[in-house]
């Protein structure tokens, strides 16, 4: 599960899923277990040091080393496609659920952006970009994220999802006016931060 992750994870978006149905590939086993036994499981992992020990500031929160996720998340990727496009999938709907429809800090603002990375690892680029990043995040042509909160770095990490390779290619994924809405976005935010070469 934490392959789906590129920090730690929430025990909201643990929950999220570990939720019922299961997700085969990823979830089923964890169905059937009770409170006790996935506190255990926790330790044991612990244990093995394979997750990072137990956060002082928040208990439910799960974590890895990078390099460890990154393997998980890699094989996850490559051999149980639909498992990593589900969970993704479940991460995108919960974080787009537990936001403010318009935050109004960048502390409020980050579910959104997870929403925005989690929506297109499931594929889901359109909804990501045009509902969570332009109508949430953007509030559209009020340019909330850059002109309130001067969000530039964080615009630019939600926006490179939906490139590939970054900055040359918007995935096939976006109808084409929205190709050509992400490179202006792309290249307006990319000069802000001075980077635009």
């Amino acid at each position: 599960m934490l392959g789906l992750f590129n920090r730690p994870a929430d025990g909201g978006a643990v929950s999220a899923l570990k939720a019922a149905p299961f997700i085969r590939g990823l979830t089923e086993h964890l169905q059937k277990l009770s409170e006790a036994e996935w506190l255990r499981l926790l330790l044991r992992l612990r244990e093995f040091r394979l997750i990072a020990p137990e956060s002082r500031h928040d208990a439910e929160m799960l974590d890895a080393h990078p390099l460890v996720r990154e393997h998980f998340g890699q094989k996850l990727r490559e051999k149980y496609r639909e498992a990593w496009l589900e969970g993704n999938n479940r991460l995108y709907e919960h974080y787009k659920s537990i936001a403010k429809e318009y935050p109004d800090t960048i502390e409020e603002m980050i579910p959104l952006y997870h929403a925005v990375a989690h929506g297109c690892q499931a594929g889901r680029y359109q909804e990501a970009a045009e509902e969570v990043y332009a109508k949430r995040i953007l509030r559209r042509d009020e340019h909330f994220s850059w002109k309130k909160l001067g969000a530039f770095g964080a615009d630019l990490a939600a926006i490179s999802r939906v490139f590939d390779p970054p900055w040359s290619q918007p995935v096939a994924g976006l109808r084409d006016d929205w190709k050509a809405w992400v490179l202006s976005m792309a290249g307006f935010i990319l000069l802000a931060l001075g980077r635009l070469k």
